[in-house]
């Protein structure tokens, strides 16, 4: 076994002023006083600051220890009364997760990551099925949470499984996925315990990302991205638009939809964030993403290396695509996103 540092001190068990204890007996009598009671009688303070330290602690552990503990923190968490059966049986409202609605190329796939540093989170990006033509159809048939359950079978039989797996362990699901988005008024009826984060990126910047990919343009996914329906003022103008254009209101339209989804739901279930604090790392906008899902935030430290990763990643794949945005384009795209844009903080080109 790796040689451990017993100098190292236990901040979960600072108030006693004791060593900290790496066997599992220790471990374990350390975790157990929160661990073991149910979590609707754990004050959300009090479970936050264990679990914030316990990360902090284990972050400056060797890997051998480490597993030890993060196993032994997997088995007092576990509830094996929390499954599929259960889960349908209660309608799902004690099985937590959450949705990341977007416009697409905002950092989701670095949200994810992210989120994944939490030893309370189950995060995902795309898992399969990505429900890419569902959210297309969804769309299309202006899908609300008033409708039946053909819809709701649609999500539940794509994304039960993950949820139950997740609150088996005492975790929250967590998917960073852009394509669930319009299907979210179905998520929110089918996942009563669900909570939505809306990652917004600033439109000039997304439509450089979407130009650079090609949207409107032959991109393999065109058949599912969205186009204005009939009654749509932008439909009479469709086929004579730019891709610029075009782009430009697929930010409106899917920013907008979000928002009209956010105005039905209780405050406590919405978080608006910014691609940009995300992308920088803030500490505010960490804290604020993780208490929004009841989960201890990791290291900064790892956070940096998360997002620095990701960032050089990125940058290497755009390669020399991308494009600048002419003062005319600039204009171009205002004109369509203006109506949207100054509620999520965003001004005009100057």
């Amino acid at each position: 076994m790796a040689q451990v540092d017993r100098s190292v001190f236990d901040p979960l068990s600072a108030s006693a002023g004791q060593e900290a204890h790496y066997s599992r007996r220790g471990v374990s009598r350390a975790i157990r006083p929160v661990a073991r009671r149910p979590r609707s009688n754990v004050a959300p303070s009090l479970r936050w600051s264990v679990l914030r330290r316990l990360s902090a602690w284990t972050s400056g552990l060797d890997d051998a220890v480490r597993r030890r503990v993060r196993a032994e923190e997997r088995r007092l968490w576990k509830r094996p009364h929390m499954g599929l059966a259960d889960a349908h049986a209660t309608a799902w409202r004690a099985y937590p997760c959450a949705f990341t609605l977007s416009t697409g190329r905002t950092g989701t796939e670095t949200l994810a990551s992210v989120l994944a540093l939490s030893p309370r989170v189950v995060a995902a990006h795309e898992p399969a099925p990505r429900l890419l033509w569902a959210s297309h159809q969804a769309y299309v048939s202006g899908v609300s949470d008033a409708d039946g359950d053909e819809w709701q079978n649609v999500v539940l039989s794509a994304r039960d499984d993950h949820v139950a797996d997740a609150a088996h362990l005492g975790k929250t699901y967590v998917e960073a996925n852009a394509r669930l988005t319009f299907l979210a008024p179905v998520l929110a009826r089918a996942f009563p315990a669900s909570r939505f984060i809306h990652l917004h990126r600033c439109p000039f910047e997304f439509v450089r990302s979407g130009m650079a990919r090609g949207y409107y343009q032959g991109h393999d996914t065109d058949l599912a991205r969205i186009t204005p329906l009939p009654g749509d003022p932008a439909c009479a103008d469709w086929d004579g638009w730019s891709a610029i254009q075009k782009v430009a209101w697929l930010w409106a339209r899917t920013n907008d939809f979000v928002h009209d989804f956010f105005e039905t739901l209780p405050r406590e279930r919405t978080l608006r964030l910014d691609a940009r604090g995300l992308l920088n790392g803030a500490p505010s906008v960490i804290s604020e993403l993780f208490d929004f899902i009841d989960a201890p935030p990791p290291p900064a430290a790892q956070v940096r290396r998360v997002i620095e990763r990701k960032l050089a990643a990125n940058g290497r794949r755009a390669g020399t695509r991308g494009m600048n945005l002419s003062v005319a384009d600039c204009d171009a795209v205002w004109r369509i996103v203006a109506d949207v844009a100054p509620s999520l903080g965003y001004q005009p080109p100057r």
